[in-house]
């Protein structure tokens, strides 16, 4: 992954970042049509391709385990959300991890689950992270967060 960010002083894209991974949404750009890990593997073995210039729009993915899960449990307004959280099988929208056909990728988030839930140094970095666990209360007021 690579990011630039357009300097304002003169109008000019500079490099921000290089990343060696895939980024955390590549499964909506696997589903929309562009499959990168494919094409660089293709690129690597030195295969000639056309490049992805069209794909379809309106595309969804979601992050079922846990993200979505974690934001359901957490927010006051959860049975309000739009879309509804409870719709699991709609024609456009695919899902980051759950697949028939590669059931692996959910054990590893689970086990990733099940390490916040034991392993104390985890448990206190997710009570960071959630304005709603009660680590983060005092006398019922929700406590400021900082993001560093």
């Amino acid at each position: 992954m690579v990011e630039f960010k357009v300097d304002p002083r003169d109008g000019i894209p500079k490099l921000m970042e290089v990343n060696p991974r895939f980024w955390g949404s590549l499964q909506l750009a696997i589903a929309s049509g562009v499959d990168f890990p494919y094409l660089i593997l293709r690129m690597a073995q030195g295969e000639n391709f056309e490049p992805v210039l069209h794909y379809p729009v309106g595309k969804r993915s979601r992050w079922l385990l846990f993200g979505d899960i974690l934001h359901f449990l957490t927010n006051p307004h959860r049975f309000h959300l739009q879309p509804s959280f409870f719709h699991f099988v709609e024609p456009d929208t695919t899902y980051d991890i759950i697949s028939k056909k590669d059931p692996l990728p959910i054990l590893g988030a689970m086990a990733t689950f099940f390490t916040f839930l034991y392993d104390p140094e985890m448990k206190r970095f997710l009570e960071k992270r959630s304005p709603t666990l009660p680590a983060n209360r005092k006398g019922g007021q929700r406590q400021p967060q900082n993001f560093h």
